[in-house]
């Protein structure tokens, strides 16, 4: 009996170390960890065989672990990438085959990040090529991070292999008119220092959300994106930095991200994809704070806020405009811009954005006759830090034109025989 006891220990503990290389420990600072951080609220580095813990496939269609973990240590061990061929529908690729679970506490505010390695026989795709997406819990609301977009868009620079970003709710679907150049969808690097991605390989990301007031373009976006073939960098690259993102309409009041998803979903026209022709992803982590590459520091941080713009004049000059200048503000990195808010009536306090000025003056366009607004301005910088409001000032728009012009004299009736 005690032979038999012992042989089942055996057999156990044999079948464990099968798939737990012991050789790749959870980071210290991961739930579960050595040190655990109490920032850090989800790890995944596919060491230990928990992808069990997500939905692999979609559509009713369910999938093993074995098409989507692999093991042969293009990153840091085991790592997650599709392995059987992936059929793709003609003209906008595949939706269904992706990994996805409600990861952790939903959150307003968020670093996620993880390496992906890009197979050498990669081909990017016609339109673009996602990569990592949020959801709220229940899949209504959601950004996600490209790997590439050849086709241009909206603001920020695109091409094939440039790495971005794209917020749908962004875009004005559900409140009023359709995307009108205004409104921003997709966004690209716009730091002045683009990299563009190369099948072969490996990039470190990190991803920083900070969620809008709802219905409001005061959210936050950044993007690390850096080559790591080599080594994790000293520091971090700043790629894409947007403060004026709008994650929740102001129907979304309420809502937070918490679901994770690793898709394959990508725009091009192939029957099937080979398997050594993929993009993956390695050693996730979700945290309330800055994360940094694997045993690195994380990504610094500028927390200075401009100095209170001044001397802020509103004038009237027409019935729908007012005309707005200040004194612009100064940062120790440099200051981004400004948001105007406004308010209507002679008593109000100005707390809603109306807009955001690159440079200190405004036109308020397409306002009301003889009708008092107040205003306030911020300045902001590219960490998405805040001055303190300026004052408040106000102005009253003409009256309506209502005289009508002079009767024409002088009339003359020319006889022509």
């Amino acid at each position: 009996m005690l032979i038999t006891l012992i042989f089942k220990k055996i057999v156990i503990l044999s079948f464990f170390l099968l798939f737990v290389d012991l050789s790749f420990a959870l980071e210290p600072k991961c739930p579960g960890g050595s040190s655990p951080d109490p920032n850090w609220l989800f790890c995944e580095d596919f060491e230990n065989w928990n992808i069990n813990q997500w939905e692999i496939g979609s559509n009713g269609d369910k999938l093993s672990v074995n098409d989507f973990v692999r093991s042969d240590k293009k990153i840091h061990g085991n790592y997650g990438a599709w392995s059987g061929q992936l059929l793709f529908d003609g003209d906008w690729g595949t939706w269904g085959y992706q990994v996805e679970l409600n990861a952790y506490t939903e959150q307003s505010e968020m670093y996620i990040r993880w390496y992906t390695y890009i197979s050498p026989s990669y081909i990017f795709g016609n339109l673009e090529d996602k990569l990592f997406l949020l959801n709220d819990w229940e899949r209504t609301i959601g950004p996600y991070v490209f790997a590439s977009r050849p086709g241009g868009g909206e603001h920020g620079n695109f091409g094939t292999g440039k790495p971005g970003a794209c917020v749908y709710q962004d875009c004005d679907w559900g409140e009023g008119p359709p995307c009108d150049g205004s409104e921003w969808v997709n966004r690209g690097q716009n730091t002045g220092n683009d990299i563009t991605l190369q099948p072969g390989h490996t990039y470190l990301f990190e991803w920083y959300i900070k969620l809008n007031t709802p219905g409001q373009r005061d959210g936050i976006m950044k993007l690390w994106v850096d080559d790591v073939t080599n080594g994790d960098p000293q520091t971090q690259t700043l790629r894409m930095y947007w403060t004026n993102v709008r994650y929740l309409r102001s129907q979304d009041s309420g809502k937070k991200y918490g679901r994770l998803r690793l898709t394959v979903y990508s725009q091009r026209k192939y029957s099937s994809e080979p398997a050594d022709r993929y993009m993956s992803w390695d050693d996730i982590v979700v945290s309330k704070a800055p994360i940094g590459p694997i045993g690195g520091s994380a990504p610094p941080g500028d927390v200075a806020p401009p100095s209170i713009p001044t001397n802020l004049t509103a004038t009237a000059v027409s019935s729908t405009q007012i005309n707005l200048s200040w004194t612009a503000s100064t940062d120790d990195v440099g200051v981004t811009g400004y948001r105007i808010y406004r308010c209507q009536g002679s008593g109000c306090t100005p707390s809603t954005q109306i807009a955001t000025s690159p440079t200190n003056s405004y036109s308020d366009t397409g306002l009301t006759a003889s009708t008092t607004y107040r205003y306030r301005v911020r300045a902001y910088d590219a960490a998405g830090n805040l001055s303190s409001y300026s004052s408040t000032v106000s102005a009253t728009t003409q009256p309506q034109d209502t005289t009508p012009p002079a009767p024409p004299t002088g009339l003359k009736i020319n006889r022509i025989d």
